[in-house]
């Protein structure tokens, strides 16, 4: 400093050491501080201490802001993948669901009331069934009695109204819908099953079975 001023510093000293004396300097802690100086700059020193306060309090509030953000995506992904886990689930268990488990689920269908059974039409047609070859053929294979047969004949044919499945049906195709009907309703409730017809492969077993319908239905 005295280098800065061009003098000794002996008598530089001695002039700062009068000033603190007569308090134009003030001695803190080894640091020279002037009272004028320190009272320009105090708005200047408030003012980089707010600057800092702001930034500081800003920093923290992002902080939390970002902390709170990444709980709510953990929460989301974790939701979106519980999502995703369900929907596999559904599409492999769909995937999963055997023709005897969609006829059970059929069979649940209930009746409403735009539904309701036509006894009338409904008896016409359990009659046609009576007198059919394929009645008792039915009784034969499935060794089920004659009362079982019209019991699950009603049971299709309401079915089959809830569903809106036979419009515009002749009896024989209602026939023998009920014809291929039986052996898998009969599986899903338990009861022991016979196959229609022998046959080497499914093709041939469905061509064979059709063929026995239109000679049973004579």
């Amino acid at each position: 400093m005295a280098g800065d001023f061009d003098v000794e510093a002996e008598i530089l000293d001695e002039i700062i050491s009068y000033c603190v004396k007569i308090k134009l300097l003030l001695l803190e802690n080894g640091k020279i501080y002037s009272f004028g100086l320190k009272k320009r700059l105090k708005p200047v020193i408030d003012k980089r201490n707010n600057a800092k306060d702001k930034f500081l309090s800003q920093k923290l509030e992002k902080e939390s802001v970002s902390a709170k953000e990444n709980t709510q995506s953990k929460v989301k992904y974790s939701k979106v993948k519980e999502s995703k886990d369900i929907v596999v689930e559904v599409v492999t268990r769909e995937e999963e669901t055997s023709k005897t488990e969609i006829v059970e689920i059929l069979e649940e269908v209930p009746l409403k009331n735009e539904n309701i059974l036509d006894e009338e039409k409904y008896s016409a047609i359990a009659d046609y069934l009576e007198n059919q070859t394929m009645f008792c053929t039915i009784q034969s294979q499935q060794k089920i009695t004659e009362n079982e047969v019209l019991e699950h004949f009603r049971f299709f044919y309401e079915q089959k109204v809830a569903l809106k499945e036979l419009k515009d049906q002749t009896q024989d195709e209602i026939l023998r819908n009920f014809y291929f009907w039986v052996p898998i309703h009969l599986r899903t409730t338990g009861k022991k099953i016979i196959k229609l017809t022998p046959a080497n492969d499914q093709g041939k077993g469905a061509a064979a079975a059709l063929e026995m319908f239109e000679l049973l239905k004579k």
